[in-house]
């Protein structure tokens, strides 16, 4: 065994802890807590009773698409980067970034 293959098979045992297995009975365990989930879901009176499907899957109505695609906004050529980026993100929003990152500093250092 090569060196490389010693030193893999080490630290290969030293991660291998019991703690990480998973024993049948935590797996059942684990089932039991999924299934009482999965009820717990089901039984909301507002979703209502699951029902078969009847008949076939119908597909829904094309809406043909009747605008031109493409950018609405024309930049001239000497437009830089920022001028892009100020398309997507207004002051207003930039106001609210730095607004809502300082409550968020006074929350929570004091």
């Amino acid at each position: 065994m090569s060196d490389l293959e010693s030193d893999f098979e080490e630290d290969f045992r030293a991660n291998d802890t019991s703690d990480s297995l998973v024993t049948s009975s935590d797996e059942s365990d684990l089932d039991e807590d999924l299934d009482s989930v999965i009820d717990d879901d089901n039984s909301d009176p507002d979703q209502g009773p699951w029902l078969p499907i009847i008949g076939e899957d119908q597909e829904p109505s094309n809406i043909p698409f009747t605008s031109h695609p493409g950018p609405k906004i024309r930049l001239d050529r000497a437009a830089k980067r920022v001028d892009y980026f100020r398309l997507f993100i207004s002051a207003q929003i930039i106001d609210l970034f730095v607004k809502e990152t300082n409550r968020y500093g006074t929350q929570n250092n004091g």
